[in-house]
């Protein structure tokens, strides 16, 4: 990169919390938070992390013309209404004030064309924005594995195989990658213009990608919580903040 170019710069999405009693310091307060990790890698992978606040109007647009790439962070469960459906597993905690920020952000978002890496939940909203739906429950409704592992994230504990033409695989340099797994809900139909690359033991969808240029990437597990450790994991990160210089 020339030395008078800047460092892509990345918005990162941060999770929503209500004011609460159980809090010891601003109980009466809103406040936003974000996983460190997802900041590390993105710095790591020489991009400018910027944790993004919960605004509408004129200060998203501008969000997203300042912005070089988009990092859809992991968190609570999509509400079931925002993809036209009734909650039937309520097994997770759900953030409307977040899904709404988000679902705004990502539709002001996707038609700049810039990168999008998206999370765990990141890849649900992803989906469910670009006309998707979901999994609500795992378990309840495929009587499928429990993808939420008790071990600590850090530790693998399946396989994911990966679409051998995928971008993804071309970024990790490999078709089957060990994964942590923090999720009860997962892709069920996925957008039209998304497409599937990465699958579970079981079938449950792993990982999606855009069936067009744009560099849009979804994976259902935490590799920021992976990559400190493991190189290969921190290739996605490598490839997505390269995709944001590009564009930069």
């Amino acid at each position: 990169m020339s030395p008078h170019r800047r460092p892509p710069l990345i918005g990162v999405t941060p999770g929503f919390a209500g004011p609460s009693d159980a809090r010891d310091f601003c109980r009466a307060a809103d406040i936003l938070y974000c996983d460190v990790s997802y900041l590390r890698c993105v710095e790591a992978a020489q991009g400018v992390p910027v944790l993004l606040p919960h605004l509408n109007g004129e200060s998203l647009g501008h969000m997203v013309e300042q912005m070089d790439g988009l990092l859809l962070t992991g968190g609570e469960d999509v509400h079931p209404g925002r993809y036209g459906q009734d909650v039937r597993f309520q097994n997770g905690a759900i953030s409307q004030a977040r899904d709404g920020f988000e679902i705004e952000l990502v539709r002001a978002f996707l038609p700049s064309g810039k990168p999008v890496l998206a999370v765990c939940r990141g890849i649900q909203v992803l989906n469910v924005v670009m006309g998707g739906t979901l999994i609500q429950d795992i378990p309840a409704e495929t009587r499928q594995l429990h993808h939420a592992q008790r071990a600590a994230t850090s530790v693998p504990t399946h396989s994911v195989r990966l679409l051998e033409r995928s971008r993804l695989a071309h970024a990790v340099e490999t078709t089957v990658l060990e994964v942590n797994s923090h999720h009860h809900q997962a892709v069920d139909r996925v957008a039209p213009d998304l497409m599937a690359v990465g699958w579970s033991e079981e079938g449950v969808v792993e990982a999606v990608e855009s069936r067009g240029e744009s560099y849009i990437v979804g994976v259902q597990w935490h590799p920021e919580r992976l990559a400190a450790t493991c190189s290969i994991q921190h290739r996605i990160f490598e490839s997505f903040v390269q995709a944001c210089r590009i564009k930069a």
